[in-house]
């Protein structure tokens, strides 16, 4: 069973993935593991949890995501304090929870100055709002305003496992932060590419397709986006740099695919599973060294080309019979949702 790490629960939290990313890389290990659409830092976490380089570069465009990591760093004690109180408060607050859950969201937001909130750092009041958010969605507005509402119906025990959750979760990371070379940043991918070298790994696992903009941060145009990557992945061709990205679920337009000519990428897909959605074909993207050098695909990840026209289209049909051909393939377990 996969083992969440991270003490925030995001809506499509990636742990799901890990698995796989070690069947893709195999026993190699790296000078420098570069997580550059960070997230929620599960697929760093679960690197340093794996020992799998020597020095890890967590990087996202939401820069409270790099606060909270330094935070848990460096005084996790007195964040897990703070959290354990908030949380008593709102399992307190019996009569009107979703009214305090907007006070907080009111004062995180520089809209309030509520007194009872005032000891509590931005950080631990993102953390708070996240993980008991309406699907743990990090909703923004169009003026990048976290907009989120609380979960419905909430139990006293879900705030009560939730809290005690963070609290353990919080204690292993600043663990793992405190005996690893961990560096957490926040802006533009394109800015650490300068810095990578043929002996490191590039994850990127960025925003997909068709997603909705609102619920991420500094993403405003999808197609700006993927011509960003796209000069991205070519430059990290041309210096040999190893790369796995995920990119893209179920039927995805050829114009939000990568060129293998370009990019030196094998397009792969894969059969992913969500507690809501049910299975589906997730596209993952590896180097050409690296997939040469794997002795076989798991079961449950084959070519784009053994199931599609590279030159048309994919249909829902063919999506559909992909997903079947995989499924017959293998017995997927039920990923635990985290």
């Amino acid at each position: 069973m996969l083992r969440q790490i991270t003490p925030i629960s995001y809506f499509g939290q990636r742990e799901a993935l890990i698995d796989d990313l070690w069947l893709l890389l195999g026993d190699k290990k790296f000078k420098q593991f570069h997580d550059l659409f960070g997230g929620c830092g599960s697929l760093s976490f679960a690197a340093m949890r794996e020992d799998k380089a020597q020095k890890y570069i967590y990087n996202d465009s939401l820069p409270m995501l790099k606060f909270l990591w330094d935070e848990i760093k460096n005084s996790a004690s007195l964040l897990i304090n703070h959290y354990t109180s908030l949380a008593k408060t709102l399992k307190n607050t019996t009569d009107d929870r979703a009214s305090f859950y907007a006070s907080v969201l009111a004062h995180f937001n520089g809209e309030s100055s509520d007194t009872r909130f005032k000891q509590y750092s931005q950080p631990l009041l993102f953390a708070f709002l996240i993980n008991f958010a309406k699907d743990n969605m990090p909703i923004y507005d169009d003026n990048k305003v976290l907009a989120t509402t609380i979960s419905p119906c909430l139990t006293n025990n879900e705030i009560v496992e939730q809290s005690e959750q963070f609290r353990c979760r919080a204690i292993d990371l600043s663990t793992m932060l405190a005996q690893h070379n961990f560096t957490a940043k926040s802006g533009d991918f394109n800015d650490h590419l300068d810095d990578i070298t043929a002996d490191d790994i590039v994850v990127l696992d960025p925003p997909y397709p068709q997603q909705t903009r609102d619920i991420y941060y500094n993403i405003n145009n999808e197609d700006e986006l993927f011509t960003n990557l796209t000069t991205a992945l070519q430059r990290l061709a041309e210096k040999n740099i190893p790369v796995v990205m995920f990119y893209g679920a179920n039927n995805v337009l050829l114009k939000n695919q990568f060129n293998a000519d370009n990019t030196n990428l094998q397009h792969l897909i894969r059969l992913a599973h969500h507690p809501l959605f049910g299975d589906y074909l997730e596209h993952a993207y590896l180097s050409h060294d690296l997939f040469k050098s794997l002795d076989k695909l798991p079961a449950h990840i084959m070519t784009y080309e053994s199931s599609f026209d590279t030159a048309k289209e994919m249909t829902d049909k063919d999506c559909e019979a992909a997903i079947r051909r995989l499924q017959n393939s293998v017995e997927m377990p039920e990923t635990p949702y985290l």
